[in-house]
């Protein structure tokens, strides 16, 4: 036999040949890149356990960002609700909704203002409240004034927050002024003052102005409210006054000026004047007619107060000037 030679396989007749291997793929090569190359290697991981999340669910970190979040969201929360609540302490300015204290008795007059404030830094209309319609006999007040300002504490660097009165006649006239009230002090909202000095009307006073004491002053606003003013009648004035001269004929009937031109002399006229008082009466009146002063007279009208002087008219007079004057008794004085 020969070494060399070799059997010849023959094929089974029961089982199929092997199929060809496949030839190995060869992927092409990549183009130059910037990125460093990916490594085939496993990544060490030094917590193997920070990484481990249930299937499809957020990893701890997530966790974490999420309570963090949660955590920054409750704080503003919480922040919010209590500062609205420390604002509801302190409530904003309101309306004035002050009443005047002073209780109103027998001999006191109170003038009520209009709860609006005045201040010292804007116009005269802002400096100013009235006039005020009252009505106040002739005659010696005691005065008290009274200020408010709402949550005064606000406005506490302002030390020019006073007022006084001016009165008024019937003519519109101011007549007097009251001295001012003091700075209403930092820690009341209200305060009434009695003022020291007194004032004496010598005629009936109709209405009041309440005037900023500090105005032009532009430092400050000086915001203050008039509340209310209070006089007391410390002393009644008297006052009196002589009235209306007339002319009559002796049947008494009313004559005119032209009359008067067409008398003759010897003619006899009555002259009468009437008086006017707050208190008491008048006795007597007395005449001056062009010039002369003629006897005092107690004589009235019939169903009268009106005193009266017969005058029987000189030679050669066409005109005539008449003062007159009534005398007050209990004031002995001629008016």
């Amino acid at each position: 036999m020969n070494p060399t030679a070799t059997n010849p396989i023959t094929p089974n007749p029961i089982m199929p040949p092997p199929a060809p291997l496949p030839m190995p793929v060869v992927p092409p090569p990549l183009a130059p890149s910037s990125q460093p190359p990916i490594s085939t290697s496993s990544p060490v991981v030094e917590n193997p356990t920070s990484f481990v999340s249930s299937p499809g669910g957020p990893n701890k970190k997530t966790i974490i960002i999420i309570i963090i979040v949660a955590v920054i969201i409750l704080s503003a929360v919480l922040a919010y609700f209590i500062f609205t609540s420390q604002r509801k302490i302190t409530p904003p300015k309101e309306a004035v909704t002050a009443t005047c204290p002073i209780q109103e008795n027998s001999g006191q007059t109170i003038v009520n203002f209009e709860k609006t404030p005045i201040q010292s830094d804007l116009t005269k209309e802002n400096a100013n409240i009235g006039p005020i319609t009252t009505s106040l006999s002739a005659g010696t007040y005691k005065v008290t004034l009274v200020s408010f300002e709402q949550n005064h504490l606000s406005t506490a660097n302002e030390l020019s927050e006073s007022w006084f009165l001016e009165i008024i006649d019937q003519e519109g006239n101011i007549i007097t002024q009251t001295e001012s009230i003091p700075d209403l002090a930092s820690d009341k909202d209200l305060a009434a003052v009695t003022l020291e000095s007194e004032i004496t009307l010598t005629t009936p006073a109709s209405a009041v102005n309440a005037v900023h004491a500090s105005f032009p002053d532009t430092t400050n606003p000086n915001k203050i409210t008039p509340l209310c003013a209070a006089f007391e009648l410390v002393e009644k004035q008297t006052s009196a006054q002589c009235l209306e001269i007339k002319s009559y004929d002796n049947k008494w009937n009313l004559l005119t000026p032209n009359d008067l031109t067409n008398l003759i002399p010897g003619e006899t006229i009555r002259f009468t004047v009437t008086g006017n008082s707050s208190t008491g009466i008048f006795d007597k009146a007395r005449f001056t007619i062009n010039g002369k002063l003629q006897p005092e007279t107690i004589t009235t009208k019939p169903e009268t107060n009106e005193y009266y002087l017969e005058y029987e008219i000189p030679a050669n007079t066409k005109t005539f000037v008449i003062n007159a004057e009534v005398h007050h008794k209990e004031l002995n004085s001629w008016f």
